[in-house]
């Protein structure tokens, strides 16, 4: 399994990353596919809200999750449909942060948008129109980034490793099932088991409208 690690020296920090794989239990089968167009928009919207639209990998990751994470306890739904992990440094939506870093095969949109990573950091070469986020969408992702955008990157990691739903992997990566966040959320296990329907016939009816 490849990893991703964190190394911390006394006056710089180092985030690397090689393509996050993930091995054991599964989500949902049918859940929908990851929209890559979508991740795309949600990143660029944060980067365009940072200081000189640009901003430290770890952080903006960080935002994505936690944005993520509010929207599957307040509408039993993803934003993107990325899958989750436990890592080091707390959990991450794995399909995006291999996006990011560079670790996954880009779209044209990505490229287009979103630079490269260069010193830890991405930014955004332009804004693209905004087609797949909902107005609800755009307002958790103003929420998220008006409380954690201006804290330290570190502080935010930290904020993260108190999620109940993340479990300390050593050095590798453990996958986070959408019902091990629901529960974080206190949400009762009668409704976690009524969204994980949902979630999975939405994915049935979205792989009968667009197959692979």
């Amino acid at each position: 399994m490849n990893s991703l690690f964190l190394h911390i020296g006394l006056e710089s920090r180092i985030f690397s990353t090689q393509r996050c794989c993930v091995e054991g239990k599964s989500a949902p089968v049918n859940r929908p596919s990851y929209n890559q167009r979508k991740a795309a928009e949600v990143t660029a919207y944060l980067l365009s809200k940072a200081p000189n639209q640009r901003e430290y990998l770890i952080l903006i990751v960080k935002l994505i999750y936690i944005a993520e994470r509010r929207a599957l306890h307040r509408w039993g739904r993803l934003i993107t449909w990325d899958r989750f992990v436990s890592m080091d440094n707390g959990p991450v939506p794995s399909q995006t942060l291999n996006l990011i870093s560079g670790t996954e095969q880009q779209s044209e949109i990505w490229d287009e948008y979103i630079s490269d990573r260069s010193a830890h950091r991405i930014g955004l070469r332009e804004m693209p129109e905004i087609e797949e986020l909902s107005q609800a969408e755009i307002d958790l992702l103003d929420e998220v980034y008006d409380e954690f955008g201006a804290l330290n990157r570190w502080e935010v990691v930290d904020e993260t490793h108190k999620f109940p739903e993340w479990t300390d992997p050593q050095g590798s990566a453990l996958p986070i099932e959408l019902s091990d966040i629901l529960r974080a959320g206190d949400v009762p296990s009668e409704q976690i088991e009524r969204i994980e329907e949902e979630i999975e016939a939405l994915g049935q009816a979205r792989s009968v409208l667009s197959p692979a």
